[in-house]
């Protein structure tokens, strides 16, 4: 028996240090973009195992919210129909398919290409769609039914890329010729008739892609040689060409372009992982960014111009904004991308053939990044997780919507930084302490101050907390001492005087019995809340206890703070479980997860770090740019937010 025993802990074992060494892989892999990798890291880790970090992983490397097997081959091409309802896609295997946008159902496969299908764009009335090939045709299909109603002839070797005109007038559709080297061609037709309305020569190389203005009167073109055509329509001028000239001598042949919805702008992708914005009557260009690594092979302009998204080989869909965000594509390089009419969805398809749907929503930047603007000390939840607030370095509360990232009110109780905000259990109030030793009530709904119970003449409110049971809020104050307050009447109920130094985070027990304190001096103790007495006091930390939390069970407090470690007793009896080592500098921020299967921490090495509490192990690292003062679970347990030292708090979500 005894060898059977030893026998599963060590399966045990080896299951354990698996799943951590591929969490920590598949972590690396999203920080490099390798999405597929990150995958199959996570793929392989037993299903018993997963905890928030691996669900944390799972939702980055997957967000796109719906995806199907469009094709067997790669997708060429995705366009959605101006009404929203359809989406087309075209592929290698010689088919254009019509989708539903809503049921993702197959509509209708188009067949009669001879070769691959390129692209795809339909009429504004969403009534036809027209499609072209390498087989050189240029054909129509009646987007109700999926029957060819029309062919265009044309000189061309085979059709690279076609568009249809707002006005629903022209189509345009671009090719190649062989005429003593590979000249790029563009022809215009009636979209009534067929009949051939102009013709352009263009480019020493095939165009990749052509695009009518938003208001039909000028039209662009982007070629292999990296050149950029831009054609008034409305008169017979010469074209503005733009060449490109790598910054880093890069191969910059275009492979994609977009309008800005004004119609001002142009926005083209190559090769070289660049996109870059041209001025549409200068040809000049106003903005180039590095926005991939491979090839930038799709690019489209949110609603209002508000954000840029790219799709790129190294699977990753991008958006360029205020701010940018990063989204990874299931497993292969995205090779085509489409927004909706409304910009609500974003389209992309793949080399395996997928056709994946995002929401732009992902381009919305406050749902993972709050900006606070100052540097944000004190950050709290509504028990229901439907608000968060957060203190900063100027003295102000904000209040934040926690679903979508609005801000709902700021009011600036203290003079100098918020350094600690606690919210009541029953979402009412909030207290806060700040440098300016002011002990604030503010109402959780307004904002509006409602009572001001300790202005101290020396020091500073370094720490703050609410009782779970709401009738009792803990607070520093002189002396090395600490408060309990009657949370009704602002009447101060016990001062306990029980360590040295400056009191700097402070936390009850979930069933608010105890309350845990912790000095800068290194002293740290778990009083009674009922009369003030010492229940125990832990020893152990060496330097400042920056930060302090009980687990959710209570039977445990976690502790860390100058000496770069994080330290577990067990309560009551105050007995050292373990210290958790890997942090550089010092530790400013703790947190349990709801579940109490995992502890997060934050620090001044500029990362944030999860453990598993039972056995010590470090779960995952995540770095960031800047140092780290405060983490928070929500009440879910379903997102992490952490607050760097640079006015901002970010969501690390672990479902979308």
């Amino acid at each position: 028996m005894r060898r059977l025993a030893l026998l599963i802990a060590a399966t045990l074992q080896a299951q354990d240090a698996l799943y951590l060494a591929s969490i920590a892989a598949a972590g690396a892999a999203l920080r490099l973009h390798e999405t597929a990798d990150a995958k199959r890291w996570l793929a392989q880790t037993p299903a018993a195992l997963r905890q928030w970090e691996w669900h944390h992983l799972h939702t980055r490397a997957n967000e796109a919210h719906v995806e199907w097997q469009a094709h067997p081959e790669q997708v060429t091409s995705v366009a959605f129909s101006r009404n929203g309802l359809l989406l087309a896609t075209t592929s290698g295997d010689k088919t254009l398919r019509l989708w539903s946008t809503q049921s993702r159902r197959l509509l209708h496969e188009c067949k009669g290409h001879t070769a691959a299908v390129w692209s795809a764009a339909f009429s504004p009335d969403s009534t036809r769609v027209v499609s072209g090939s390498s087989d050189g045709t240029i054909r129509v299909w009646n987007a109700v039914s999926g029957a060819e109603i029309a062919q265009y002839p044309t000189d061309g070797r085979g059709i690279t890329a076609v568009d249809w005109s707002s006005d629903g007038d022209t189509i345009a559709a671009s090719s190649w010729l062989l005429n003593k080297g590979v000249v790029g061609i563009i022809r215009l037709f009636d979209a009534r008739t067929g009949a051939r309305k102009r013709a352009i020569d263009f480019g020493a190389k095939p165009i990749t892609a052509v695009r009518f203005s938003p208001d039909a009167r000028s039209l662009a073109a982007a070629t292999w040689d990296s050149w950029l055509g831009l054609w008034d329509l409305t008169s017979n001028a010469e074209p503005v060409i733009a060449k490109v000239s790598p910054e880093d001598g890069a191969y910059a042949a275009m492979q994609s372009l977009a309008y800005h919805p004004n119609g001002k702008r142009v926005a083209v992708a190559g090769k070289d992982g660049r996109v870059r914005v041209f001025d549409s009557k200068t040809g000049g260009v106003e903005r180039s960014i590095q926005a991939h690594d491979q090839w930038a092979n799709g690019v489209a302009w949110g609603p209002n111009g508000e954000w840029l998204a790219t799709a790129s080989s190294d699977q990753t869909l991008r958006f360029w904004g205020a701010k940018n965000t990063v989204a990874h594509s299931p497993v292969h390089s995205l090779t085509a991308l489409a927004v909706s009419s409304d910009g609500a969805t974003l389209a992309s398809g793949s080399a395996d053939g997928m056709v994946h749907l995002w929401s732009a929503g992902l381009a919305d930047a406050r749902r993972d990044r709050t900006d606070h603007k100052d540097t944000v000390y004190g950050l709290a939840f509504s028990r229901d997780g439907r608000r968060m607030f957060t203190g900063g370095w100027g003295g102000e509360i904000k209040a934040w919507d926690a679903a979508t990232g609005g801000a709902l009110w700021t009011a600036k109780p203290h003079r100098s930084s918020v350094n600690r905000v606690a919210i009541s259990p029953e979402g009412g109030r909030i207290a806060s302490g700040g440098n300016d030793g002011l002990l604030q009530i503010t109402n959780a709904e307004t904002g509006a101050a409602e009572a001001t119970w300790e202005s101290r003449k020396e020091g500073r409110a370094a720490a703050v907390a609410w009782s779970p049971n709401g009738r009792w809020v803990a607070s520093p104050s002189e002396n090395a001492t600490a408060k309990l307050w009657d949370a009704a009447t602002g009447r101060v109920l016990f001062t306990f005087a029980q360590g040295k130094g400056e009191v700097y985070d402070m936390d009850f027990s979930p069933d608010s019995t105890w309350l845990a304190i912790g000095w800068t001096s290194g002293d740290l103790a778990v009083v009674s809340t009922a009369d003030g007495a010492v229940v125990k006091r832990l020893s152990g930390p060496r330097g400042a206890v920056r930060a302090v939390r009980f687990s959710p069970d209570g039977a445990r407090v976690a502790a860390a703070g100058d000496d770069r470690a994080i330290r577990l007793w067990s309560m009551p009896a105050g007995a050292l479980l373990r210290t958790m080592a890997g942090h550089g500098e010092v530790i400013y921020g703790l947190d349990f997860h709801p579940g109490g299967r995992r502890l997060a921490s934050g620090a001044a090495d500029n990362t944030v770090r999860l453990w598993d509490p039972q056995s010590g192990a470090e779960v995952l690292r995540m770095p960031f740019q800047h140092q780290i003062y405060g983490v928070r679970f929500t009440p879910d347990g379903k997102t992490l937010a952490v607050a760097p030292m640079n006015g901002t708090v970010v969501h690390l979500r672990s479902e979308r």
